[in-house]
């Protein structure tokens, strides 16, 4: 199934392997890319702090390596961030298949106001211990995704990610009762601290996630006694502001 969206921001459509699309509300999806506009690069322009990092639209992306090196939450939580995020720093040249568990996640897109990236932010927690970051999974319709060089695997993995959930990606965070075992592929990101739910003490991220399995569907009930809490911004030590 190919995930589609017929409206801007009122809903979606999964696309069956034969057969028309059948649509199915969703209240927060934005819309899928023009092929003329995906083309030409003028897709519709989503966020802003080191976005072409993000979306692997940056000129050094082409230096990435893409084959995944095995790695868990605490380890990436416990690498230094980079003085500076002017341009991608050498450690975001790298990828990480993490297993972890299924904290919670949203859509960072407010319907009402039409504001948000668009992006899938999703926590996941340490099978050992109490340490949190967060994986991105960016929409392919935004510019900087639509033209990356690894838009087709963001797309797959969007789709993977809605399609492995029970209850769909919502503005509000969404804390699982009984949180799931789950792989997660991404490139090693680093970013600010902005009062983000379930970030790392050092910002680290995996962002854009490339690629997700699910070790179990996870269930609709939630528990916000779970929460991810926020701390002080004097707690992280992330990127300096430039």
């Amino acid at each position: 199934m190919t995930l589609v969206s017929l409206s801007p921001f009122l809903h979606q459509v999964r696309v069956p392997a034969q057969g028309l699309p059948r649509a199915e509300p969703r209240g927060s999806e934005p819309a899928a890319p023009n092929p003329a506009e995906q083309a030409s690069g003028a897709c519709p322009y989503c966020g802003e702090e080191r976005w072409d990092v993000k979306t692997l639209s940056d000129p050094a992306a082409t230096t990435v390596n893409f084959t995944p090196q095995t790695a868990t939450v605490s380890k990436l939580t416990s690498m230094r961030a980079p003085s500076s995020g002017a341009a991608r720093h050498r450690s975001e040249t790298k990828t990480y298949t993490v297993h972890a568990r299924l904290v919670g996640y949203k859509i960072e897109y407010d319907p009402k106001t039409r504001t948000g990236d668009h992006d899938f932010h999703v926590v996941i927690q340490d099978m050992t211990g109490p340490q949190t970051m967060i994986v991105e999974i960016p929409d392919p319709q935004c510019a900087g995704v639509c033209t990356s060089l690894k838009r087709d695997a963001i797309a797959q993995v969007r789709a993977d990610f809605q399609n492995g959930v029970t209850k769909p990606p919502e503005t509000e965070f969404f804390t699982l009762k009984d949180p799931v075992e789950v792989d997660v592929t991404g490139v090693l990101f680093f970013d600010f601290a902005h009062g983000q739910r379930g970030l790392a003490k050092n910002c680290a991220e995996l962002h854009p996630v490339l690629d997700i399995k699910f070790a179990s569907t996870p269930t609709a009930e939630e528990d916000r006694s779970k929460e991810p809490r926020k701390h002080p911004r004097r707690f992280y030590r992330c990127l300096r502001e430039e």
